[in-house]
Parts: C-alpha cells; structure tokens; sequence
C-alpha cells in the first residue's frame, strides 16, 4: 500500500509521533514516506519541502516577528503583535482556512502522489491548512486521515480547548480572541467542516477522550479510530541503575516553566510538599534539563540533577531507568507519549487526570491518576509511591509486560492493519475511486 505523511517537522513530540507511525508502516512493508516542511532529524523516506511562497511563508515570517516584538513591549497592552494571541494557553492560530489558495499552493506538484492510497494529515502548523491537502485529495482520491496530535483537527483554531466547547457548534465567541476578532474562528471552523466533508476525511486518536471531542465536533469526520503512538518496548525497557538506597529520583514532563500545559507550577508544589514531609535523612534529587529553573527556591531535602540534551531515544531511556516516580503534570494534553515511555521503562507514574492517563494507568499497580489540578492530590500520591509503597505495586518488569500488552508493537501493527484495511471489501468505494483516478 502507497501511503504519504504530512507533517511540519520530524522533531517535537509531535513530529516524533508522525515518524514513528512512518517507520512502523514501513516495518510493515508498506510504501511510506514522510514530507515535512523542516526536516531536523534523520530518518527513513523523509523529504523537505519548503514552501517559498504562499500564505504559509508569510505566516511564519509574522510568528517569528510576533515573537520577537513580545520580548520588547509590555504584554499587558492590547497591541497588534497579540493579534491572533490573546491568551497562550488555547494556542490559537490563524490558518486562513477561507482561503482557498491554502498555505502552499502547488504542493501538490511537488509531491509522489501516484498511485497513493492514503494520505496521514500530522500537526501541519505554520506548513498546510485543509484547501492544499483537498487539492492533494482531487488528484489522488485517496484516503485522509488527521491524526490528532492535539485538538486542532476539531476546533476553529486551537491546539488546546481547556474547558471551551464553542467547537462544538459554532466556535463564535471564541476565548482564545479579542472581541473584535472572536468571530474569526466561526469562519475557521466552517471552512475546515466543509473541507473535511469535501474529502470524507477520517481521524485519528491515541486518547479515548479526545476521540469523543472529536465525535462531537462540528467538523463531520466519516471514521473515528483510535491508535495508540507507537513506542519501541526493545529501547524503552527497565533497566537496574545503581543508586543511594537514601535517596529518591523523580523526573517530570515539565522542563519549561512558561508551559502552562505541562505544569511547572504542580512539579514545584509537589517539591515544596515533598521537602518537608520526608524522613529525615532522605532527600529527593529532581532530574531536569535546566536546574536553573529552580534558582532562588532554597529546599533543605531536594536537589537537582541535570541531565544533558538526549540526542536519541536510548538516551531518553536512561534518564526514565533513573527515576523512582515520572510526574506527569500535564493539566492539558492528547497523550502524551512521555507517559507511555516511563512506563515501558517499568518507572511508575502520577498523572492528572488527562490524555491516556485512565486507560494506562491502574491506582496502586502501576502509578496513580490524581485529579485534574489538584496539586495536594498529586503531591500525596507521588509521596505514597516514594515512602509507603503499595504492596500492590508491581516490579519494573511487571509493569513494563503489562504495557506490552496494551502498546507493544504488535499490537499497534494490529490497530493499524485494521484502520489501512477498512474499504478493502468495500467493492464501490474502491470501484469509485479508481474511476476518479483514470
């Protein structure tokens, strides 16, 4: 089977997410290849194709400006550079989704679109909007299918909803923009809905919830399926390190203290609550990417572990081997992918309630889902797994089997064959589309 993927980069959680699902269709024998708009990492069938011209360009010109003018006004002000971003948290942007030259015209010239049976639509921020992937569809007539990275897929302009579903109608009033402008994603959300219905585009979800959003959308998908992101269980695996038996690691998704989503502000509560509930003589070393974000706290039982830039996946690896606890913090997310990693490598979790935190996740076996936003909840539970161990806590090993068996590899090629199949006995559809093609 001939299957494209489109995506704006091969790095980035998300970008990680659409190689992996590449290299696992090729590991299928299918004929899979990758285009991205910015190429940063080497892998397999991947192509750069950058866009010179069009609205993507422009767009990404006025990112980088807006960027730059926000490091040298005052944020507070209701000034242009804010345009399309009121609040942060939503991460609103404009794809121009009416209009109907798309964000890269003749993008479609510039790809191998013979014969291709399946397009997959990644996160195409700043890259493509639904107008350049109908353009690709009314010369293929192949299958389109989003997989939900985030939310964007489903909503008139934003990655993260939080507790907004003007998506699922209308998206008028919308909270991500100022008032003069809220009506904007209305127009985004209509043109992207009749786009999608155009094509008979499908969709894709690693989390069962964020599957339902997109069910109850206002943008008509013909298939929901559900996927889980595809980890390799040989890398990611328990691993014995030699520690302190008086000391205690813990490692977070939180590495940015400006990311609301991530939960900065949960990891240095539960730090907080952690150094002045531990017994005397232990102490907490945190493993992070820049201790310096911690500078100015004084802790008497925590210190903090740096650990460098991990160029691979093996690397990754051993910074999850070397925690007693992952914190997942996220308070908004479609996954993530870090949480299914530190469990494979047998390292229990704390989760809020988010992504596929319910679904990987069984209290006392393998971790704890503490309630959204609840930083008392979540600081309790990551001290029980440290200090009052469950007897129901299963071994590194045990834990890594159990997820094997949920999302080891062969059970993803499962997922997939019966997605990439669906049609296969569908004899009009398929009659149909080899009509379109001649």
């Amino acid at each position: 089977m001939k299957i494209i993927h489109l995506a704006t980069t091969n790095a980035g959680g998300a970008g990680i997410a659409a190689t992996r699902i590449h290299n696992l269709l090729l590991e299928m024998g299918h004929n899979s290849h990758l285009y991205v708009q910015h190429k940063e990492l080497d892998s397999e069938k991947t192509t750069e194709v950058q866009n010179k011209g069009g609205q993507g360009k422009k767009y990404m010109v006025k990112m980088r400006l807006e960027r730059k003018l926000a490091k040298m006004i005052d944020k507070t002000k209701d000034t242009d550079w804010k345009r399309f971003r009121k609040d942060d948290v939503y991460c609103y942007n404009d794809y121009d989704e009416e209009n109907a030259d798309g964000f890269f015209p003749g993008l479609e010239n510039k790809l191998d679109l013979e014969n291709v049976d399946i397009v997959f639509v990644h996160q195409i921020i700043g890259f493509l909007n639904t107008f350049d992937i109908k353009r690709i569809y009314e010369k293929t007539y192949a299958r389109i299918i989003f997989t939900m990275m985030d939310m964007a897929p489903v909503t008139g302009g934003c990655h993260y909803a939080w507790d907004c579903r003007k998506f699922y109608d209308t998206c008028f009033n919308c909270p991500a923009l100022p008032y003069e402008l809220n009506t904007r994603s209305h127009f985004q959300l209509t043109a992207k809905a009749q786009n999608i219905l155009y094509m008979n585009a499908e969709i894709m979800s690693n989390a069962d919830y964020d599957l339902e959003f997109a069910k109850k959308s206002a943008i008509p998908f013909s298939e929901y399926w559900q996927y889980f992101y595809p980890v390799d269980e040989n890398v990611f695996k328990p691993e014995e390190i030699k520690k302190d038996e008086n000391t205690k690691y813990l490692f977070s998704i939180a590495n940015f203290a400006n990311d609301v989503r991530k939960g900065f502000t949960y990891v240095l509560q539960t730090l907080i609550y952690l150094d002045k509930k531990i017994p005397d003589g232990q102490k907490i070393k945190m493993l992070c990417l820049e201790p310096s974000l911690f500078d100015g706290y004084k802790f008497s039982k925590v210190e903090f572990e740096q650990f460098g830039f991990c160029k691979n996946v093996n690397d990754l690896a051993k910074v999850y081997n070397k925690a007693d606890v992952f914190m997942c913090t996220s308070v908004e997310d479609s996954a993530p992918m870090m949480l299914e990693e530190a469990l494979l490598c047998g390292v229990p979790v704390v989760s809020f309630d988010v992504g596929t935190a319910r679904q990987f996740i069984a209290d006392k076996k393998n971790g704890y889902v503490a309630e959204r936003f609840n930083e008392i909840d979540f600081a309790e539970k990551v001290y029980a797994l440290l200090y009052k161990t469950p007897k129901t806590l299963q071994s590194s090993t045990a834990i890594h089997n159990g997820m094997v068996k949920i999302l080891g590899k062969e059970v993803i090629k499962k997922q997939f064959e019966k997605i990439l199949n669906y049609n296969k006995n569908n004899d009009k559809k398929l009659t149909d589309k080899i009509k379109r093609r001649k």
